[in-house]
């Protein structure tokens, strides 16, 4: 019954990452950084772009955890599969410290103004790491 639910919750986790791939450009406002005026976002920097686009592509590479476990639903993880969210997660946590280099504040953005996809997003990130480090250890 428990592993039932932990599946459940990771491939629901990984489902939602998709969606902010898929749902982000067209209900996502981008990436905001707090100023003295209220929220400044980051699209209307002057420079080569925003970090906007590139950060919506990364949650993309939760389809190959997403896969992986829809695939092998109902069984207990392998370390392969273990090793490859390993890897979509820290490239996920990677490229939003880069975006928060530039100019966003990915909290801010997602939990003060509140970005509504990028807020669930996280929290179902922590949720798979969670579910799979509970079934893992």
């Amino acid at each position: 019954m428990a592993f039932n639910i932990f599946c459940t919750v990771f491939v629901v986790s990984c489902a939602d990452g998709l969606s902010r791939r898929v749902l982000g450009e067209h209900f996502s406002l981008g990436f905001a950084a707090q100023s003295a005026e209220g929220a400044f976002y980051c699209r209307d920097l002057l420079s080569s772009g925003s970090d906007d686009g590139a950060m919506v592509f990364i949650f993309k590479i939760m389809a190959v955890p997403f896969t992986l476990r829809f695939l092998l639903f109902g069984e207990r993880p392998y370390v392969i599969e273990v090793g490859v969210f390993a890897l979509s997660v820290a490239l996920v946590i990677g490229a939003m410290f880069l975006a928060s280099l530039d100019c966003a504040q990915v909290f801010y953005t997602a939990f003060v103004l509140p970005d509504v996809l990028l807020a669930v997003a996280l929290v179902s990130l922590a949720g798979a790491v969670w579910s799979i480090y509970r079934h893992w250890v």
